[in-house]
């Protein structure tokens, strides 16, 4: 049912709404620029459909394992990396346990509220669809400290490996993502998986 409410929209609304997402996540939080309303509707309600399909996926979406990430991570560490991007690999690893980090403690600046319900709700769902991220590599997380560019790739992979460990082990409440909203633990596990993945296709080692 998720994947087939996905398909119903047609390939030239899949692209306008991940092409829209895309440009409205680069832009700045509270002082993004007001989206005009057929931004919302995307030919004749494809949007609302995809953000009902949304919270059907969000109560069935069985959860993902990070087993197999922290193993590769693992490995990873072993190595000596290099990165095809514009960030470092250790500023890389930095990014991801800070995403991983706020999920918990909450990020600083989150898109505005009618973002996240609307176009973030539905490019959740089209990640999860889908199965994989695609996003700006090179783009911090609003409001985010700053991370440096130098630095040991080996203990940046370190960081990370606790923050994810850190955020199975919690058992309180998580806070909504800055971008897609309130996720379950499942789904954030999902996002997190995902965010990571996307990171390494540019890491080399």
């Amino acid at each position: 049912m998720r994947r087939s409410a996905w398909r119903c929209l047609g390939w030239r609304s899949r692209y306008e709404l991940c092409r829209r997402v895309r440009h409205a996540l680069s832009q700045p939080g509270p002082e993004a620029p007001v989206v005009k309303r057929r931004t919302l509707l995307l030919s004749g309600g494809a949007l609302v459909v995809a953000g009902a399909a949304v919270r059907w996926s969000r109560s069935s979406q069985p959860p993902p394992e990070l087993a197999p990430l922290l193993a590769r991570l693992d490995v990873l560490r072993a190595q000596t990396l290099t990165s095809t991007g514009i960030w470092s690999a250790f500023r890389i690893f930095s990014h991801l346990a800070q995403s991983v980090d706020y999920s918990i403690s909450g990020y600083p600046e989150p898109k505005p509220a009618w973002f996240r319900a609307s176009l973030g709700t539905a490019a959740f769902f089209a990640f999860e669809t889908a199965g994989a991220m695609r996003h700006g590599l090179a783009e911090p997380i609003p409001g985010a400290a700053p991370i440096a560019e130098d630095g040991d790739p080996a203990i940046a992979i370190s960081g990370l490996v606790e923050s994810l460990q850190r955020f199975e082990a919690h058992e309180g409440p998580l806070q909504p993502h800055f971008a897609y909203g309130a996720l379950s633990k499942s789904q954030y596990r999902n996002a997190h998986r995902m965010h990571v993945e996307n990171h390494l296709s540019e890491i080399r080692g």
